[in-house]
């Protein structure tokens, strides 16, 4: 039984080393896809493991940068969703900025892209549906969506800002 063990354990570890080695290159090749200034940042960013560590180096960038950060993950195919995340994390303090770039976002898919940053933020992080401003803007930002697609979505999101219920408390820790 110790002969298989220790034949298995070279196995196990190139397989380890093997779905790491895979998790690197795919971030490379999603990310290859991410146009703009800060496609360098993400493709750094998605090498870091464990997790936390990623959000914490993410975490120092100023407000503004995570969500152009973000932002460009989103125009990647497939998008990098979970950077939606790690924005909607910093909770009230990222709020004024978020709210913000959401009035003033240039067109359909950025403002679509910024409600789901809203809607991460009330399922996992904080209820917003007793926020007059986050609710109002929400709305707003809903109904000048005119692309159908974007539209359907900015909907979806928009329930989960205004629904009741609990939340679901998720930590990077």
């Amino acid at each position: 039984m110790d002969l298989r063990k220790a034949r298995a354990s070279p196995i196990l570890a190139g397989i380890n080393s093997y779905w790491k080695l895979l998790g690197v290159l795919s971030a490379l090749v999603l990310c290859a896809s991410c146009p703009g200034p800060h496609r360098g940042e993400i493709l750094q960013l998605m090498k870091i493991h464990p997790e936390n560590e990623r959000v914490r180096v993410f975490n120092s960038y100023s407000y503004s940068k995570q969500i152009d950060i973000y932002l460009e993950a989103m125009n990647g195919e497939p998008p990098l969703l979970g950077f939606a995340t790690y924005v909607a994390a910093n909770r009230d303090a990222i709020l004024p900025t978020l709210l913000n770039r959401i009035r003033t976002a240039p067109d359909d898919r950025t403002r679509q892209e910024l409600l789901y940053v809203l809607e991460k933020m009330a399922k996992f992080f904080m209820p917003l549906r007793d926020r007059d401003d986050v609710v109002k803007t929400a709305k707003e930002a809903t109904s000048q969506i005119r692309d159908p697609l974007y539209r359907e979505r900015a909907e979806a999101s928009l329930k989960v800002i205004l629904g009741a219920g609990p939340f679901v408390k998720v930590s990077h820790e």
